[in-house]
């Protein structure tokens, strides 16, 4: 992605020390999700994720996760889930994540806000011990006025790792991810595309970087 900056960009890399060597790449970002309600306050969740490096290119992750959760009042749900995360090119590396996460939905007027915090454990074959990281995520859908179900989307999430494990994650801040984009509501699926900047943190040589990735999502909710 050479030197360009965008917005989003700006703002991520605003933080940064003038001297930090950052690495650009171009992404691409798959998300399918099937969720739904089961017996009384049962949820659940099932997500697939491959994650592909344009400018290299290659296919660098794939994270699979299923979750299971209790809907413990009409707009406050509690979550126990597990993803397989491994890390497939340059080198495959296996990564285990078990997770704990609250989930707040609420409408404000016509717009549907979501937080959700996520506690997850990292286990990773490479490293010596078990990473630790929280994460929180802001995110919110104004659908236009009308029945053609389309709308805006976007979200905010930041990431602290906990401890740090060597040669694993480095404790402190971890990474952040800005994104915008279109959403389409079709019955129960739903089509999203947009822009995410994902800065991230990682150990030398080159200790930032600003992946440039294009996401795109379909979300299906069981009748």
């Amino acid at each position: 992605m050479g030197t360009w900056r965008g917005p989003a960009v700006a703002v991520l890399l605003g933080a940064l020390p003038a001297a930090a060597q950052v690495e650009h790449d171009a992404q691409l970002w798959g998300l399918f999700v099937a969720q739904g309600r089961a017996e009384g306050s049962l949820r659940w969740y099932a997500e697939v994720q491959p994650r592909l490096v344009l400018s290299a290119p290659k296919f660098e992750r794939l994270l699979l996760r299923l979750a299971v959760g209790s809907q413990l009042t009409k707009t406050f749900s509690l979550w126990l889930g597990y993803g397989w995360t491994p890390l497939i090119q340059p080198s495959f590396s296996d990564e285990q994540r078990p997770f704990l996460q609250g989930l707040f939905e609420h409408p404000l007027g016509p717009v549907l806000l979501v937080n959700r915090t996520r506690l997850e454990a990292r286990v990773i074959d490479t490293a010596a011990g078990t990473s630790v990281r929280l994460r929180h995520m802001v995110r919110a859908v104004w659908r236009f006025p009308g029945d053609g179900g389309l709308g805006l989307a976007g979200s905010a999430e930041a990431f602290v790792t906990i401890n740090d494990v060597a040669p694993g994650p480095v404790g402190g801040f971890d990474q952040t991810r800005l994104f915008a984009g279109l959403n389409w509501k079709l019955g129960a699926w739903q089509l999203e595309a947009g822009y995410l900047g994902n800065l991230v943190r990682r150990r030398e040589p080159a200790p930032w970087r600003m992946g440039h990735v294009a996401s795109l999502s379909v979300f299906f909710t069981a009748p």
